[in-house]
């Protein structure tokens, strides 16, 4: 959604639905990602670290590491992917960001309110709101 400047979406049925800058409104709404990033008008790369977290709030994947995973070019890191590690790949992922980033928005988070769990095989991962998110503990 952030780097091409133009997108059309379809249905099912490959009926054209609107383009990105049609559904801005919508796509903001349900990613988090603010319409000023989707449009162009301000260059993704340099929103915050926190920012860049809060996007990842709210996603489910199949696999539990795949939320920590799919940020990693947004983020601008290499780190190696190792399924299987449930939680602690966010461990990782702070981790290589620390050693990597100045940006000190990363301690910007509060510690969730409830355990983690991992569902591996059941395609659920823990839930995270905007301002609900960080250095996870393991449960």
């Amino acid at each position: 959604l952030l780097a091409p400047r133009y997108m059309e979406f379809y249905d099912r049925g490959w009926n054209f639905i609107g383009t990105k800058q049609d559904l801005a409104d919508l796509l903001q709404a349900k990613t988090g990602i603010a319409k000023q990033y989707l449009s162009g008008a301000s260059n993704f790369k340099a929103a915050s670290v926190a920012t860049k977290m809060g996007w990842m709030a709210g996603r489910t994947t199949a696999e539990i590491e795949d939320i920590a995973y799919s940020m990693l070019g947004l983020l601008n890191i290499n780190m190696e992917i190792h399924y299987g590690e449930g939680v602690k790949a966010f461990m990782s992922l702070q981790r290589t960001l620390m050693e990597s980033s100045t940006d000190e928005s990363i301690f910007a988070w509060t510690i969730p309110t409830k355990g983690l769990t991992c569902y591996r095989g059941l395609g659920q991962a823990p839930k995270f709101s905007p301002t609900n998110w960080g250095l996870c503990p393991l449960t």
